[in-house]
């Protein structure tokens, strides 16, 4: 399944914490922002990601939405972890990887 807008825009909606890019003092707990803000998105198709994002969202159920979020795994395979999947409508597992010089180790 190739990265598309709509399965970043997925991952979107999936989310449930604030951003910011203000600056915070090193160790500074994150602050959370209840409900979370939508996603903008950038640039000519986002519309239409968000909204096919949301549409597959809907058909989730609470159990699902769980299983694509929390995440399997830890230096079992070739991957850093995996989500889960959800066979009835078609979205298999992912491997997840990360590069060398990564946010985990950046922080």
């Amino acid at each position: 399944m190739p990265c598309t807008s709509a399965f970043l825009a997925t991952l979107g909606v999936l989310c449930t914490a604030g951003y910011t890019n203000a600056q915070a003092p090193a160790g500074a707990p994150s602050l959370s922002l209840f409900p979370s803000p939508w996603g903008q998105g950038s640039g000519d198709g986002w519309d239409a990601a968000y909204a096919q994002a949301r549409a597959f969202v809907s058909n989730l159920t609470l159990v699902e939405k769980v299983n694509l979020t929390t995440g399997t795994g830890w230096e079992f395979d070739r991957c850093i972890g995996n989500t889960g999947s959800v066979p009835r409508l078609g979205f298999r597992s992912m491997c997840l990887q990360d590069g060398t010089v990564t946010v985990r180790y950046s922080m």
